[in-house]
């Protein structure tokens, strides 16, 4: 974003940011939006995830950070 000469102040003005900079990235930046949602329930409520949602989501979330530094690069 920076090097586009965007500013990003906040979570959600980044996953807007992908959302419009990589079109074909939905699955990517909803499954990012759902990070952010749990981030806030735990920050704010004080909620709980399960053990094992890591274990479950770790191959996506690897591959979604993958994909980024390839973007990156281009």
């Amino acid at each position: 974003m920076y090097k586009n000469g965007f500013n990003c102040t906040n979570h959600l003005c980044l996953i807007a940011y992908l959302k419009e900079k990589f079109k074909d990235f939905d699955f990517e930046t909803e499954k990012i939006d759902e990070l952010r949602k749990i981030r806030n329930e735990i920050n704010y409520k004080g909620f709980f995830i399960k053990k094992d949602y890591l274990e479950r989501n770790e191959l996506e979330f690897k591959n979604i950070i993958n994909q980024l530094k390839e973007r990156l690069k281009e």
